[in-house]
């Protein structure tokens, strides 16, 4: 495909210039992408409504640190996350890959 005819980028596409660095509980901003947390004692980053944000919004949550505290994704109020209120990421570098499907979140991967 020539350079010139590209398609156009795709909303929530994978490309994120800055990660937020998060160490207690937060809610993810429209803005945000990438998630690098530290849970240190365990806490939760909640995830804003997905009507609040584009369809298919991608956020890459990866838990950095090496201790016990357990990282929590939770849905915003009732919505969910592949059909769940919550998950967890206990592991260093465990991860989770999510999609706003404008109903509910999705999981693409995780690790």
């Amino acid at each position: 495909m020539p350079l010139g005819s590209l398609p156009a980028p795709i909303s929530g596409c994978l490309f994120y210039p800055r990660p937020r660095i998060v160490t207690a509980a937060a809610t993810l901003d429209p803005t945000d992408g990438l998630i690098l947390a530290d849970a240190g004692g365990g806490y939760t980053v909640t995830l804003p409504p997905v009507a609040s944000l584009p369809y298919n919004k991608q956020y890459i949550i990866i838990k950095t640190d090496v201790g016990v505290g357990v990282l929590t994704v939770d849905g915003f109020s009732a919505e969910t996350i592949n059909g769940t209120a919550t998950r967890t990421l206990a592991a260093q570098y465990s991860r989770i890959h999510i999609i706003n499907t404008g109903t509910e979140w999705l999981i693409i991967s995780t690790a």
